[in-house]
């Protein structure tokens, strides 16, 4: 575009001008070197607006705290911005990160989780309870579920509420194609809609969501725990993507959300007030259906733990490291702008998960930390210390020490 003498002194005039001329040739680069990536967040659709906004977030990226870093990643704080229709950016991220606070310690739900693989060769994956990317699906199916705006109550179920969660489905590249919102309501089991990107209907996206909808009613049936297991599952009527089915009966009271008359969740029932039947289980009497708030409790499972020698690893795998560990120092010292991230070259080797650290640094010391809204955090954290103290030895005093400024040597 500009490989010639000819056209690059214009680049060459902007960029010694003005300080407007030069955010005008920065932007002018990083349209012309990242042009598919940009088409890819704008699903597809380059406009003025966007593109605007896009230069917007590229000269001023949002400035999360060290324990919402995940905001950050996967374009996600990109899609809420080129998502949002009704209020200011701050209003926004306010509200997503209120949210996000409680997402990251939830632990369980009535649904369970399920991951797999359609005979189509699409993936499902039911979203971790604490995965930023319910902020961004709505802008990427071009859908209503976007914070602050009309379905901000659908996110807040589906991401807060024992009985809610969400679908997440992939094609056979495992690119993000769609979603769908699920609620549980003693033995019935709804979806509001099957959300494809750019509202374009895609039958091998919603093979992908019948297949799911079999693993999660195939689980509860075999869990002795699950007293009533989801005997029928329903999609609104009126979704414009939606697996074969029958309408539910007329003369019949319609299933709908057991939290219909919680505050917090009103009128998120509103997409399923008319429904079809996409799977009934033999000898079910719709007359008797079996509703409320199920006992039995689903957890998810455990990301996989992760190591890194900070000796001989890649940058970018004690990026992520260091991302947990200045996570957990962030949320347990509470220091604020005071905050100064771990400087990485006195690290010698770290063991993590999303929740827990244990390292040893260059004074000899093994540092740790572990956040405690899980049991199941402290089982690992205990085995990962136990290995690092057979592995380096039980220095100073066999005394676990906790990190808490963690910039420079002398701060050890």
């Amino acid at each position: 575009m500009f490989a010639n003498k000819e056209n690059n002194h214009f680049l060459e005039m902007i960029r010694k001008e003005t300080p407007d001329a030069l955010k005008l040739y920065h932007n002018w680069v990083y349209l012309y070197n990242n042009f598919d990536d940009i088409k890819d967040k704008c699903n597809g659709t380059i406009t003025l607006k966007k593109l605007g906004l896009l230069f917007r977030i590229y000269n001023n990226a949002e400035d999360f705290s060290p324990d919402n870093y995940r905001l950050n990643e996967n374009n996600i704080s990109n899609y809420i911005r080129l998502g949002n229709k009704v209020t200011t950016f701050d209003r926004i991220f306010k509200c997503v990160i209120d949210i996000y606070d409680k997402m990251k310690v939830r632990i369980e739900s009535s649904i369970p989780y399920v991951e797999g693989k359609a005979q189509n060769g699409y993936y499902y994956r039911m979203m971790r309870f604490n995965d930023p990317i319910i902020f961004s699906i709505g802008y990427r199916t071009n859908c209503c579920y976007r914070v602050l705006d009309y379905a901000t109550k659908h996110i807040e179920h589906a991401a807060l509420c024992r009985n809610g969660r969400i679908l997440l489905l992939y094609n056979d590249k495992d690119e993000f194609v769609g979603f769908s919102h699920l609620k549980r309501n003693g033995e019935v089991l709804i979806a509001n809609s099957v959300e494809c990107i750019n509202k374009t209907k895609d039958e091998r996206t919603i093979e992908a969501f019948s297949s799911a909808i079999k693993d999660i009613v195939s689980i509860t049936e075999n869990n002795p725990e699950d007293k009533e297991p989801i005997s029928l599952v329903c999609i609104g009527s009126k979704a414009y993507a939606k697996p074969d089915g029958r309408e539910f009966p007329s003369n019949i009271k319609t299933p709908t959300i057991y939290e219909k008359d919680d505050g917090n969740y009103m009128f998120t029932d509103e997409y399923h007030i008319n429904l079809d039947i996409i799977y009934q289980k033999d000898g079910l009497d719709l007359n008797n259906l079996k509703y409320g708030n199920p006992e039995v409790s689903y957890m998810d499972p455990r990301p996989k733990i992760c190591s890194c020698n900070f000796r001989n690893s890649r940058a970018e795998d004690r990026k992520e490291a260091l991302k947990v560990i200045d996570s957990i120092r962030y949320i347990h010292n509470g220091l604020g702008n005071t905050f100064i991230p771990c400087y990485e070259y006195s690290i010698i080797s770290c063991i993590y998960n999303e929740d827990w650290y244990v390292l040893i640094a260059t004074d000899g010391y093994i540092y740790g930390d572990y956040l405690d809204y899980d049991d199941r955090i402290k089982k690992e954290f205990d085995i990962a210390l136990e290995k690092m103290y057979n592995e380096f030895g039980k220095t100073n005093g066999d005394e676990l020490k906790r990190v808490r400024r963690f910039k420079c040597k002398e701060d050890l």
